[in-house]
């Protein structure tokens, strides 16, 4: 199943790099491949250019903004699919390249914009940036004024952008949706539709087929244009949803799908592969699924557990009429962002404020601030533990973590704030 990937971007003083994920997957920079889309298409291009030169006519002239505003602006100008974008970033970050991912975060977060988002992140075909920058120290701070220049390419035109929010306004107007429709017959009657009415497509060397566009005029897509669909469709019924991208049957064939949100919890749903069953044999096997998604792969973006935490997925497929409950990875994810606090720090002893299900709590401290030398281990099932072997008159730091077992698997919470403590 083919997807094609926003060209991710690395920048360094000295060359402007787009690369891709190909169809065997490589090893890839953690930056570039977290800020990855995927290709079906191998794709892995170099331009070396000379180093960036310093802003033309100084600091004079332009307007700097914060990382959110130029977000803003970027996201604007993406939506009117403009080919030539700059921004002047005024920021304390030194960082090219990490600047540029924060910016790229940004501008396709998900919002309840149901062009924005996913859908215009995978409208995009791949882009090139460059960046000018200057430093200037202003009292004891140094700020880094940045222009970056993007040339972008689309997928689909303006005009055909507009032809698929029009016929997306058509079709949920013919879904004759009520007031006591509820989430699920929405999302089931989305799904048949674009399970019914798209086929998948074999032509990898036709852009269109990676588009919404495409499977709605073409009613020929591949994985990248059922679930972009998929998602523009959901979302313009304010139903909270995802683009997946990852690999199909585990292997290195990439492949995409979308993750919906019925209740509290999310469900897989892959229209894709349902789309085939269905005018093959009448059934579905890949609607509504819980988090042990059978044959798919996410990539590792979307298998954090920030991602988890704010995505929970649930145990078991979707059954309304069956108390359903979290699955395995978001009970980890859950536990694993609890920051930790102190209740209070004596000289040899600490108590700790109790966090629920966890099972201990392991106690690092050392004479070193950071708490990273000559650092001392200690576990503890109490929420109160005394020291018995610090010198008199010398100052510790000390942290806590709480850890507990989920399917096997000891999980740690983070690492609580250091505190000092002086030995009495």
């Amino acid at each position: 199943m083919k997807l094609k990937k926003i060209i991710s971007i690395l920048l360094t003083a000295v060359l402007i790099s787009a690369s891709s994920v190909s169809s065997t997957p490589a090893k890839v920079s953690k930056s570039v491949e977290n800020n990855t889309a995927l290709c079906g298409l191998s794709r892995n291009k170099r331009i070396p250019v000379e180093a960036p030169p310093r802003l033309e006519a100084g600091l004079s002239g332009y307007q700097y903004k914060s990382l959110s505003k130029a977000a803003e602006d970027i996201r604007k100008a993406m939506l009117n699919h403009e080919a030539h974008i700059s921004t002047y970033i005024r920021t304390k970050n030194k960082d090219p390249l990490k600047l540029f991912e924060q910016l790229e975060n940004k501008v396709f977060k998900i919002t309840n914009e149901p062009d924005e988002g996913d859908y215009m992140r995978w409208d995009i075909d791949r882009e090139f940036p460059r960046y000018s920058r200057q430093s200037v120290k202003e009292g004891k701070t140094t700020y880094y004024y940045y222009k970056y220049e993007l040339e972008v390419w689309y997928l689909t035109t303006l005009e055909q952008k507009q032809q698929v929010d029009d016929k997306v306004d058509e079709l949920i107007q013919s879904f004759h949706f009520t007031e006591t429709t509820t989430d699920y017959e929405k999302v089931k009657a989305v799904y048949d539709y674009v399970c019914k009415n798209v086929t998948y497509s074999e032509n990898i060397k036709d852009d269109q087929i990676y588009t919404s566009w495409a499977a709605l005029f073409q009613g020929k897509a591949v994985c990248q244009g059922y679930a972009q669909l998929i998602y523009r469709m959901l979302k313009e019924l304010g139903i909270s949803v995802r683009l997946i991208p990852g690999f199909g049957d585990y292997t290195t064939q990439m492949h995409g799908w979308n993750i919906v949100q019925l209740g509290d919890y999310y469900y897989n749903i892959d229209a894709t592969w349902d789309s085939a069953l269905l005018k093959e044999n009448g059934t579905y096997s890949y609607f509504l699924k819980g988090d042990n998604f059978i044959d798919h792969l996410r990539m590792e973006e979307y298998r954090t557990a920030q991602f988890y935490f704010q995505y929970p997925m649930a145990a078991e497929d979707y059954d309304s009429k069956t108390l359903q409950r979290r699955s395995a990875n978001s009970e980890k994810a859950i536990f694993m962002l609890i920051k930790p606090e102190f209740k209070k720090v004596l000289s040899r002893k600490i108590k700790i404020k109790k966090i629920s299900g966890a099972k201990g709590y392991q106690i690092a401290y050392s004479d070193d601030k950071r708490v990273k030398k000559n650092v001392t281990f200690k576990k503890t099932k109490k929420s109160t533990y005394k020291f018995s072997q610090l010198k008199k008159k010398k100052k510790y730091y000390v942290r806590f973590r709480a850890y507990r077992t989920i399917n096997g698997e000891k999980i740690y919470t983070e690492w609580s704030k250091i505190r000092k403590m002086r030995a009495r």
